[in-house]
């Protein structure tokens, strides 16, 4: 008896999309801890009106420069 309710406790019949936010969010923080250690990989990137440096591994962007069109 006891034991049916540690596996009813340990099954889980739900889909495991349902965890991957959490998934995510932990696969971002190592990522980020990565760059607090080592420091961002940065690339020039620009939008519309924008342009800054986005980390091509975390997407820890800069505040960037505004920029008007010709």
């Amino acid at each position: 008896m006891l034991t049916d309710l540690f596996a009813a406790a340990w099954h889980h019949d739900e889909p495991a999309e349902r965890h991957l936010p959490a998934r995510r969010h932990a696969a971002s923080a190592v990522r980020e801890a990565a760059c607090a250690l080592r420091g961002h990989d940065y690339l020039q990137h620009a939008e519309q009106g924008r342009m800054f440096l986005r980390c091509a591994d975390c997407g820890h962007e800069t505040h960037g420069w505004s920029i008007d069109p010709p």
